[in-house]
């Protein structure tokens, strides 16, 4: 059996999205140093639905206002796009406020807003329609899943250079470290390492 890596993205409402991956990046016990990329791709995606109001997400452009909510809001925080009134929720989402959740795990993350009214929007109600705050694109989904090749990549990269200094192959160019460490990850080359190597 193959073993395979799963990346997955579980949201509220949304498409659950799975990117698998065979081989190297199944070895790979310890995603830490990639979670960032991933967080920043998400707020990157975040920015792009608060400033188009959900145009550019998976689902479209997020349902207009109800006429009385819509002069109450005006009324309260001036002329204002869709969710993004107090700003709260959007800074949670696109930034690091104390809001914002991020739990980062070697084979697991978290991210997204304590918010509180949040969930009902991601959700929608019975008097109010869903506004997917969290609504990834394909296109998001592919920037995601290049980041996971680059560190899996750099990974064994890294390995390869570890392993080579630790059996007197200290002059290898690049391409031979990588070429090593995908060799020793995907256990064709036995690990010169009694345990696993870490890198910080």
């Amino acid at each position: 059996m193959v073993p395979i890596f799963k990346l997955t993205l579980d949201v509220p409402n949304a498409k659950r999205l799975d990117i698998a991956f065979a081989g190297l990046a199944a070895e790979i016990k310890d995603w830490t140093d990639l979670w960032p990329a991933v967080i920043d791709q998400i707020e990157k995606a975040e920015e792009r639905a608060f400033s188009t109001q959900g145009a550019l997400t998976e689902h479209g452009e997020w349902a207009p206002l109800s006429p009385d909510y819509a002069k109450a809001k005006r009324k309260k925080y001036g002329d204002q796009m869709i969710e993004t009134a107090s700003s709260r929720m959007r800074d949670s989402l696109t930034g690091h406020t104390g809001e914002t959740i991020e739990e980062l795990e070697p084979l697991r993350m978290r991210f997204g807003t304590s918010v509180p009214y949040a969930v009902w929007q991601q959700m929608g109600t019975k008097k109010m329609p869903a506004r997917r705050l969290l609504d990834l694109t394909e296109e998001d989904l592919a920037l995601i899943r290049k980041q996971v090749q680059r560190v899996a990549l750099n990974k064994a990269t890294r390995l390869g250079f570890a392993a080579g200094a630790r059996t007197g192959q200290g002059d290898m160019s690049r391409p031979e470290a990588t070429a090593l460490g995908r060799s020793i990850l995907t256990g064709e080359t036995p690990s010169p390492f009694e345990t696993t190597v870490t890198f910080p």
